[in-house]
């Protein structure tokens, strides 16, 4: 195994240095950012209880446990990103994300010789059941989606989901029996198979996974909906139900700078809109202002300001205030983030302002290609450049080879040579007829048929050679395309970890957890 370092341009920060207080590549704004924390307050002794509980005994490691402990140090900071709870982790960035908070967390507790943890927020508040339900998996030269089903179609938040022993085992085996039988197959497969064994919440099983991979590294984590975690937040669910108007205003007017600054607006909110949801008969609900009051869409549920702010236990955030509860709670270092998310946090700055804090460092997550050897030597036979297919071009270079390497027009070379055929051999079997008589004629036309028929037999011959030479390459080259840039996106969109753990076990995850923080703005390449 080894690691490359190339320069990706589709995958290049585009911090735009208004929208942020920080800029990230730079070693002064980690001790800036630091001494600003240092002012701050904030409830670590119930943070710690929170973390303590969530984690329990199924999450226990000892430098998992230390760096809860840590957290009780006023010097102590965090480096923190998230994600949903995709089945298996979901896509392969979710892991990458995990590992960038690791070493960005590792690099500056060595700069700062200042305790910095690194934690894992897992979007359990999110409904979306079908951004999570599903990984993809490499099938011949396509990829096979495999569904995790659900009869409950209820908007409740993923980690109100169970998941039952039987249903995730029956997927499982599905799963399993579509992939190929390699040495480290019985390791995923029965590891699943154990977290499962009792009925599990959807995040719970999501974060036993995590917990599993990244250990060793001190990752902790936390479900954004975690009951205990809603008790610490009340009095900020308060704040942003007290001021939820001045919010809105200076989202929309952060948004609107965005897109002044040429920006495409990455956020879309619909009028009167709270920025905030509430869970009601197992519903997620998103909430609207109407006047002084709470309101769902249809108006079935009102709440006045008391009422909502009674309410902390059952509330959520949305993509606009949970970065400002991740603020409030936890003393933030940096965030990690991916190229959406980096975006619309551009428009948050004023929001920020308004509730008195300040914006972390945004640091964008690290992106991965996984480089198979079979697929490296199709690609080198090709002689396709990396960075093409990185920045999905292969598909469009495929197409043109195909035109460029079109068959010759056999059919009409064909039909040109049976019009030959007829105008030669027809005058000479009726000049036979007319010098020998008897039934020449008849002789005649049959000798023409077999000799349409050879020539036919020759035709197809032709065809198939033809196809069996060019299908070759072509498998090859979509072999090279859905391995890089599968499903018309970067490999870390398309592939899940399942894939790479049958067949190579997980060295190459820890390989990467390992290394030093690559440097922003470069794609890195494993060649396994």
């Amino acid at each position: 195994m080894k690691i490359e370092k190339c320069l990706t341009l589709s995958e290049k920060l585009q911090q735009i240095e208004s929208f942020y207080p920080y800029d990230p590549t730079q070693e002064e704004s980690y001790f800036q950012r630091y001494q600003h924390l240092q002012k701050q307050t904030y409830k670590r002794e119930q943070l710690v209880k929170v973390l303590k509980n969530y984690h329990g005994s199924d999450l226990f490691h000892p430098t998992v446990e230390k760096n809860i402990d840590r957290l009780l140090s006023p010097d102590s900071v965090v480096v923190i990103g998230g994600q949903q709870a995709g089945i298996l982790t979901g896509p392969l960035y979710t892991l990458y994300k995990a590992i960038s908070i690791i070493q960005l967390a590792k690099r500056e507790e060595k700069r700062l010789q200042k305790p910095v943890i690194p934690i894992f927020w897992i979007a359990g508040e999110d409904h979306d059941w079908q951004e999570v339900n599903h990984i993809h998996v490499p099938q011949g030269i396509g990829m096979t989606k495999h569904t995790f089903p659900r009869d409950d179609t209820k908007k409740s938040s993923v980690s109100k989901i169970r998941v039952n022993p039987d249903m995730i085992h029956t997927w499982l085996n599905d799963l399993h029996q579509s992939i190929d039988d390699r040495e480290n197959k019985a390791q995923w497969v029965q590891l699943c198979e154990e977290l499962t064994a009792q009925p599990i919440s959807w995040t719970r099983f999501f974060a036993k996974i995590m917990h599993y991979l990244f250990r060793e590294y001190g990752l902790l984590l936390i479900d954004s909906n975690d009951s205990a975690l809603r008790e610490l937040e009340a009095e900020y669910f308060h704040q942003l139900i007290k001021h939820n108007k001045e919010l809105a205003d200076s989202v929309e007017k952060g948004i609107q700078n965005w897109v002044a600054n040429g920006n495409d607006s990455p956020l879309q909110f619909e009028e009167q809109q709270a920025h905030l949801f509430i869970e009601e008969n197992g519903q997620r609900v998103a909430l609207y202002r109407d006047g002084d009051i709470f309101v769902s869409r249809n108006r079935f549920f009102q709440y006045t300001k008391e009422e909502l702010c009674e309410k902390h236990l059952q509330l959520s955030n949305n993509v606009v205030t949970r970065p400002l509860m991740q603020e409030m709670v936890f003393p933030v270092l940096a965030f990690v983030g991916g190229p959406s998310e980096i975006d619309y946090w551009g428009c948050l700055a004023e929001t920020f302002s308004l509730f008195h804090l300040q914006m972390p460092i945004v640091f964008p997550r690290q992106n991965v290609t996984i480089v198979e050897r079979s697929i490296e030597k199709y690609r080198e036979t090709w002689g396709i450049a990396l960075n093409s297919l990185l920045s999905g071009e292969g598909q469009a270079i495929l197409e043109n080879w195909k035109q460029e390497n079109k068959p010759p027009d056999v059919e009409e070379r064909f039909d040109r040579m049976t019009k030959q055929l007829d105008e030669i051999y027809t005058p000479f079997v009726e000049e036979l007829t007319q010098i020998i008589g008897g039934n020449m004629d008849q002789l005649g036309d049959a000798t023409a048929e077999k000799l349409h028929s050879h020539l036919n037999w020759l035709k197809q011959k032709t065809y198939a050679f033809i196809n069996t030479k060019q299908e070759v390459t072509l498998r090859q080259q979509r072999a090279v395309v859905n391995a890089i840039y599968p499903l018309e996106g970067p490999q870390e969109r398309g592939y899940n970890l399942v894939y790479f753990w049958n067949n190579y076990g997980l060295d190459w995850l820890h390989m990467l957890c390992k290394q030093e923080l690559p440097e922003i703005n470069t794609h890195q390449v494993l060649y396994l």
